[in-house]
């Protein structure tokens, strides 16, 4: 039986390689039309889905080798409420951000929300999921080994859209899997949606 752990890290290292090869102009570009593809089939289809409150979308505040997506909640003009994570011990908070700036350092270095007002993970119609690798044909995706988004997508109420987003240099065929993993709607790179 082959060693799951280790085919992760395998891949984790492959997928670490790949995304360090793209320069810093070939990322911001790639971001750009990562965001330009979630505007046209996402979130202005999503926001027409409601007559009454605003959709909430949960987005991130990328690592230097993950998308930019956070001028999403400042130049988007759609009626759309923004939610980003905070790490809480072994799972994560989400909570509303307004503009780019509303962040402070949080764990793993990472740009958090302050802890105010966090949402009910049930009410959160659209998850942008970040990843280190991922299959378009599965819907499966690879983290970094925290299992904090699988813990939280097991959370959320009867299937909202997971939506996994990444370079196209990520994409895969096969990820090892296993029982706790929670697959995917689509996956949406500079190269546009793929729905599984």
């Amino acid at each position: 039986m082959p060693d799951l752990s280790l085919e992760k890290k395998s891949l984790r290292s492959e997928m670490r390689v790949r995304v360090g090869a793209l320069s810093v102009p070939d990322r911001a570009a790639a971001s750009a039309s990562i965001r330009e593809h979630l505007r046209a089939y996402l979130l202005s289809w999503l926001a027409g889905q409601r007559d009454s409150a605003s959709p909430l979308v949960a987005s991130f505040a990328g690592l230097p080798d993950e998308p930019d997506l956070l001028p999403l909640v400042e130049e988007d003009t759609l009626p759309l409420r923004w939610c980003f994570p905070r790490v809480v011990g072994p799972d994560l908070e989400f909570h509303p951000i307004a503009k780019a700036g509303d962040f402070e350092t949080g764990s793993f270095g990472i740009r958090e929300p302050r802890p105010e007002n966090p949402v009910t993970i049930s009410e959160i119609d659209l998850f942008l999921v970040p990843g280190m690798a991922f299959d378009a044909n599965t819907g499966l995706r690879l983290g970094r080994g925290k299992g904090f988004y699988d813990r939280t997508l097991a959370r959320a109420r009867p299937r909202p859209l997971f939506v996994g987003i990444g370079f196209s240099v990520q994409l895969v065929n096969g990820i090892p899997t296993e029982p706790h993993d929670i697959p995917l709607t689509a996956v949406l790179t500079e190269s546009g949606l793929d729905a599984v």
